[in-house]
């Protein structure tokens, strides 16, 4: 992303900047090296939100194209299979196991990737976000989410958010604080913090199997991938529930999925097929 695009439509940066301009101090009678320091501060946090949007698959930004791809590192330490893992704009790594590890890689002084390993989940970790702020959000055959942050002593702590009945195998963590998460429960719950500071969820039923697979999208509506055959497209109506419609088609269960920059959406299948979904354009949607 450049420095003269405006913040993506539901982004990090659009969520985030007016929450930390807001909490920006009144520098009215502070001396010129405090002016500059806290200027210097807000302007390192909102690059790193701009950054982290250009991260965003919504933009489908370019990346540098090379050739001839050959294997020049192996990163060892997790003793499992490896089921998620995300790269951060700062260059580091962050992956879960079924070893039931969260690990984050960085380059050492030397060169060579070292991990930090946190706390174990009791079972496999199956899905996971890191945030902007420095924390993780991870989901696991537990049955609950993790929100992952560092004390004051530098180490890692974690919150665990309960209701599920089954596993969580995918999530999604949103610029407004929220999280989107599914499960083998067949449900989609939506968690937000209540004025009290305590996490709560509102459960959307409509899937009759595994949620295996979702993705948010700017305007709010969420897309959800199942083993019971279906897409649903979520959104709240006018009476504020949620409500679902449902794409049909394939015969077996709904293993990925991707919404495209323009609105359309990319699903891949245990049946081998990779489909695209289209729609008509919506007058005044999220771009």
């Amino acid at each position: 992303m450049t420095q003269h695009q405006p913040p993506i439509k539901g982004g990090w940066l659009e969520a985030k900047a007016p929450e930390l301009v807001a909490a920006f101090p009144d520098l009215k009678d502070a001396s010129a090296d405090l002016k500059a320091q806290y200027v210097e501060q807000l302007h390192k946090e909102l690059t790193a939100l701009r950054e982290w949007d250009r991260w965003d698959p919504r933009t489908m930004d370019s990346v540098e194209v090379k050739s001839g791809y050959r294997e020049s590192e192996v990163l060892r330490g997790h003793s499992h299979i490896v089921n998620c893992l995300q790269a951060l704009p700062d260059g580091r790594i962050v992956s879960g196991s079924s070893d039931a590890r969260i690990r984050i890689w960085s380059k050492g002084s030397g060169g060579n990737w070292e991990s930090e390993a946190l706390q174990r989940h009791p079972f496999r970790v199956d899905c996971l976000q890191a945030l902007p702020d420095g924390r993780i959000v991870s989901g696991s055959k537990d049955e609950g989410i993790r929100i992952w942050s560092k004390g004051s002593t530098g180490r890692w702590k974690s919150k665990t958010l309960s209701g599920n009945t089954r596993g969580v195998l995918c999530l999604q963590a949103l610029p407004d604080g929220k999280i989107v998460s599914g499960s083998n429960d067949a449900t989609i719950r939506i968690w937000s913090k209540g004025s009290t500071g305590r996490w709560r969820s509102d459960v959307l039923k409509g899937h009759a199997a595994t949620v295996e697979c979702l993705q948010a999208l700017p305007d709010g509506r969420i897309v959800s991938g199942s083993w019971d055959e279906t897409i649903r497209i979520w959104s709240k109506g006018s009476t504020g529930r949620w409500e679902s419609e449902v794409l049909e088609g394939h015969t077996q269960p709904v293993y990925y999925l991707q919404v495209l920059p323009d609105g359309r959406i990319v699903s891949g299948h245990y049946d081998g097929t990779i489909r695209i979904w289209d729609g008509t354009p919506v007058s005044g949607g999220a771009s």
